[in-house]
């Protein structure tokens, strides 16, 4: 019991400290304390009079195993550097992943002191579920490493890779008949987040590239973030690491998939002067995706960095670059005619040879 939760202690801290140069819970190598063995009974047994750290344990024990359901649990206590183990049909839950799992709560409780509601401590489960598949490279470690003849397993277990599988959603929307609106405990849409960063690797991002963003965006979350402060805290940090285009157009994706974030839309204007550019073509990032409409509009959703280049016979071509942060929502390009456009527009062809000494009369249109 002790020897596999100081194993699985030991596993994380050192994953976190080779992979981000974090020490402990705090970053500063504070020590950590390990119940194992937590059950009702010590909730009621007196320490002898000389020992302070049973005292101590014991004391913390009775304010906590009150406003618990049960103590067939593995739980980091907020505000601490404590882990407590419980046991499962007298098996303890000493699971690499599960002790990943808590370990991460007293990291994100270190750094980003998330409020204790229920949005706040969903992304914080979600969080965990995704650094705890990292640090045991199982995206179902809950699922291996839980008692599957516990009475609770079906519903207590959670599946990165299937949420559905187990009754949890996979995105958050009222299509997945899994989603809860209106939860009031935060396992239940924390695999929204979890499967997120499943897709990711299914999108071609290594587990190392997914903990490294997911670990730095925890700097950037408010006290009480949400599905799309949180998605959008990743995607951030993905851009600050450098991530190249691909990358974050799959973290985008991921995000998209489980509706963590919305596809933004953004409006093109193109344009002669004050006279619009019907039927100009639309290219984003090398694909054609359609044509301006009579009065110059084109509408599309924006996945990520865009490189958008328009074009229209008898103009010149012109790009413009727009990032997924930016505010801008509409886009306007102002074409420049060339020396085609004539031909294009039915005017007559040049003139060429002798002088004729007719006068014309030339409008230009500003």
């Amino acid at each position: 019991y002790a020897v596999g939760s100081l194993s699985g202690i030991q596993k994380a801290y050192d994953y976190y400290n080779s992979n981000h140069k974090w020490k402990s819970f705090d970053g500063k190598g504070m020590p950590i304390k390990i119940i194992v063995g937590v059950n009702e009974v010590l909730g009621y047994e007196e320490p002898d009079e000389d020992d302070t750290t049973g005292e101590e344990i014991l004391k913390l024990l009775k304010a906590v195993l009150p406003n618990l359901y049960d103590v067939e649990n593995a739980f980091y206590v907020k505000d601490t550097n404590i882990v407590m183990l419980g046991a499962i049909n007298a098996r303890p839950l000493t699971g690499n992943g599960i002790i990943g799992h808590e370990y991460t709560h007293g990291v994100i409780n270190n750094i980003a002191h998330l409020e204790s509601n229920v949005q706040a401590s969903t992304i914080d489960e979600g969080y965990a579920d995704v650094m705890g598949s990292i640090i045991t490279g199982d995206w179902e470690f809950s699922v291996n490493e839980v008692p599957s003849d516990w009475k609770y397993y079906q519903y207590a277990v959670r599946s990165a890779i299937d949420p559905n599988k187990y009754g949890a959603p996979a995105k958050k929307d009222t299509s997945d008949p899994n989603y809860k609106p209106a939860a009031t405990d935060e396992h239940v849409n924390a695999t929204i987040v979890s499967h997120s960063a499943y897709l990711m690797t299914q999108k071609g991002l290594s587990n190392e590239k997914v903990a490294d963003v997911f670990f730095g965006s925890i700097f950037n979350l408010s006290p009480n973030p949400d599905f799309e402060e949180a998605a959008l805290a990743i995607l951030k940090t993905a851009d600050n690491l450098s991530y190249s285009t691909e990358e974050k157009q799959a973290i985008y994706d991921s995000f998209v998939e489980t509706k963590m974030l919305e596809p933004k839309t953004k409006t093109i204007y193109v344009h002669c002067g004050n006279r619009y550019i019907p039927d100009a073509t639309v290219i984003v990032n090398g694909t054609e995706l359609g044509k301006t409409d009579e009065d110059g509009f084109f509408v599309f959703f924006l996945f990520g960095d865009a490189e958008i280049f328009v074009i229209a016979d008898g103009f010149d071509g012109m790009t413009q670059n727009i990032f997924l942060f930016s505010d801008v929502e509409n886009l306007d390009f102002n074409l420049a005619v060339n020396k085609e456009f004539g031909e294009a527009h039915g005017s007559d062809s040049d003139k060429t040879g002798t002088i004729t000494g007719e006068k014309v009369t030339v409008t230009i249109l500003a």
